[in-house]
């Protein structure tokens, strides 16, 4: 597809779609407010999060309130409604997947850098899935906020090489659910889903001391047996996976404070097919994998007071994660059976400092980070190995005046791999630097820009067969946001914005059977928002999308993982009752890549929530849905379909019925 053909897409789009009307922040399908008129689901960034980076793409955000609405059982769920985002097996602890912009759905996430997901900056570790690649597990009902950025400039803080773009996460600190008073909080979340006979429990002990300490405990445990596609198939096996969070927090004094947090989980899967995550592809054979893991960190904040060069973050992380592998049916399967070790130590310093030259306001973030990753395979063979990387990086948000914004960032990252097996050391660096522009002109309309090159650094999984070539691209994003009000109503609001991305791709690392190791992503953004004062809102986005890849004889062909353009809708209203009341539609457009023809669908959810004003049971947060209500067969075109049986090797969810129940004590 050429460029002109996306063009030309995204113009019809925007000219037919009530959707297409331009904005800043995409925000969730559950903009209701709580019985005390405080929003619930607002798109937010809160004060510990960065500011959005100008000349790129929308930032998705969600507060915590907007995550309980969304009736999430994974962090992957929360992110339905981000643009440019696909998510798989919707539902499931352990195998939920995501793409961004057509990243991430390949055999190596988490291992490719093209994407990252980093919870309370701590980031995932890289590998494949089934030695232990990120194998964290983040609870919905743990998180204060998450945010997607997409595209390099927007990510370039969370590492290099990242194309695609970045989650990030924040878990909850006692003071946000005692509300900032002295004394004791308990939440207590129950819920279950029909499809899989699923549950899970949540409770969460707060204890503020006093405006100087605050403490608080998680347990969270989720299970369910296998769920089902409408026709009978297994989607996904069962889980039943308990975690936790301890979290403290200290404020020394108005200008300091310390925060440690500990988080811990456990899983056991059999006989599933050894890589699980988007594709599904039993040709690797098949095995029983227990995982245990846990992450511990550390963080000084110093930010004094009338000093704005100063606002220090000083963050020091251990990951530990063990997978015991079992593998069998296949030779391979079998080779990488075991017990894998992987520990991760990092140290990340940031400040954001905010001064004046001339007529030019700065807001400076700026970084030095170092990691130490030790891979051990504790029994069966002697392969280790160490990744060691350095890095540094700088964004610098120039305020010209008169809505004139400019943005430049710059990224270094040294890294020095050593192993057991061939090549037994590696050293290189690679450099992301990227520059922005975004004006406005007065009536809520901005234009905005950027290019970006970046270069990504391998894994130990890619080790044998690379050839010291850094993966390179070059990236460029351009488009518009809209943010107004008062426009077919009083009081209606509208916020939406069209994004125009390409990227090209070259020496990948990680992505299968690219002959010319070159890759093209290219696709148009489209998100909006809209609410009228009588509460009736109305929420969208539309991807179009064209990833390519150079085969043999230098032929251009869609990529093996390749999304298809996309629609999702919600509509929804909140009633004067309280009851917030949506239908949610999700669209995909048939697609065919090489030989193989995955059909288009159409998947419709309902949700009703309700939170009791006043009474015995007042607090009470009610959550009703129905997923894929028309109990429809579907799967996302990024699954490839199985030659031997015609099938797609996952099949999405049939008709779901989902409650949860939750009251703060």
């Amino acid at each position: 597809m050429a460029k002109t053909k996306l063009l030309v897409a995204a113009t019809l789009a925007f000219s037919t779609s009530p959707l297409a009307l331009l904005a800043q922040n995409t925000l969730s399908d559950n903009d209701a407010r709580a019985a005390d008129g405080t929003p619930l689901g607002v798109i937010v960034l809160d004060a510990d999060a960065p500011a959005q980076v100008v000349g790129t793409g929308p930032n998705f955000s969600l507060d915590a309130a907007g995550i309980a609405r969304s009736q999430a059982s994974t962090l992957t769920d929360v992110l339905r409604d981000a643009p440019s985002v696909t998510t798989t097996r919707r539902g499931n602890l352990l195998t939920a997947g995501i793409s961004i912009r057509g990243f991430g759905g390949n055999h190596h996430y988490q291992g490719d850098p093209a994407t990252k997901i980093v919870v309370d900056g701590v980031a995932d570790n890289p590998g494949r899935h089934y030695q232990g690649a990120s194998g964290a597990i983040s609870d919905p009902a743990l998180l204060r906020s998450v945010d997607v950025t997409t595209g390099p400039l927007a990510s370039l803080e969370y590492g290099s090489g990242i194309t695609g773009g970045a989650v990030t996460a924040r878990t909850i600190n006692g003071s946000d659910l005692t509300g900032g008073e002295d004394g004791f909080r308990f939440r207590q979340m129950l819920g279950a889903n029909s499809n899989g006979d699923g549950w899970v429990t949540s409770s969460t002990l707060a204890w503020q001391a006093n405006s100087t300490v605050d403490f608080l405990f998680n347990y969270t445990r989720r299970g369910q047996d296998a769920q089902e596609d409408p026709d009978g198939n297994e989607t996904a096996r069962g889980f039943n996976v308990p975690s936790m969070l301890f979290k403290s927090r200290f404020r020394l004094d108005d200008a300091n404070s310390l925060t440690f947090s500990y988080t811990r989980y456990e899983s056991s899967e059999s006989n599933v097919n050894l890589s699980s995550m988007l594709n599904d592809y039993a040709g690797l054979g098949l095995a029983n994998i227990d995982r245990k893991g846990n992450v511990a960190a550390l963080t000084w904040n110093h930010n004094p007071a009338g000093n704005d060069l100063v606002d220090l973050e000083l963050s020091v992380s251990r990951s530990d994660q063990d997978h015991n592998i079992d593998g069998f049916g296949s030779a391979f399967a079998i080779s990488q059976s075991g017990l894998f070790n992987t520990k991760t130590d990092r140290v990340t310093l940031t400040n954001t400092a905010r001064f004046d030259t001339g007529v030019i306001n700065h807001r400076l973030r700026a970084g030095l980070a170092w990691s130490s990753e030790d891979r051990t395979r504790l029994d069966t063979s002697p392969a280790s190995g160490k990744d060691r990387r350095l890095s540094l990086f700088a964004i610098d948000t120039m305020d010209f005046g008169n809505e004139l914004l400019a943005t430049i960032g710059l990224r270094l990252e040294d890294q020095k791999i050593s192993a057991t097996t061939a090549p037994q050391s590696y050293d290189n660096l690679a450099r992301t630097l990227g520059f922005g522009l975004e004006k406005g002109f007065g009536n809520g309309v901005k234009v905005f820009g950027s290019f970006t090159y970046t270069e990504a650094l391998p894994t130990y999984d890619v080790l044998t067969t690379y050839d010291d070539k850094l993966q390179q691209s070059r990236n460029w994003e351009g488009g518009l946001r809209y943010e107004g009000g008062d426009l077919l109503a009083a009081g209606d609001t509208l916020r939406g914005s069209v994004t125009l991305y390409h990227s090209d791709i070259w020496n990948t690392m990680f992505a299968l059977s690219v002959p010319g190791r070159q890759l093209k992503r290219q696709g148009v953004e489209i998100a909006a928002h809209y609410t009228m004062a009588g509460g009736t809102y109305l929420n969208g986005t539309v991807n179009l999308t064209d990833n390519e890849r150079l085969l043999a004889g230098g032929v251009w062909d869609l990529d093996t993982y390749s999304p298809s353009d996309t629609l999702t809708l919600t509509v929804g209203h909140k009633f004067a009752n309280g009851i917030d009341l949506s239908w949610r539609m999700e669209a995909q457009k048939s697609i065919t890549v090489g030989t193989t023809r995955h059909a288009g669908f159409a998947a419709h959810d309902l949700k009703v929530s309700y939170i009791v004003p006043q009474g015995s049971f007042e607090g009470l947060a009610i959550d009703f849905g129905v997923e894929n209500v028309f109990d429809r067969s579907y799967h996302y075109a990024m699954t490839p379909i199985s030659a031997a049986t015609g099938k797609p090797w996952v099949t999405e969810t049939g008709r779901n019925f989902r409650l949860n129940l939750s009251k703060t004590f």
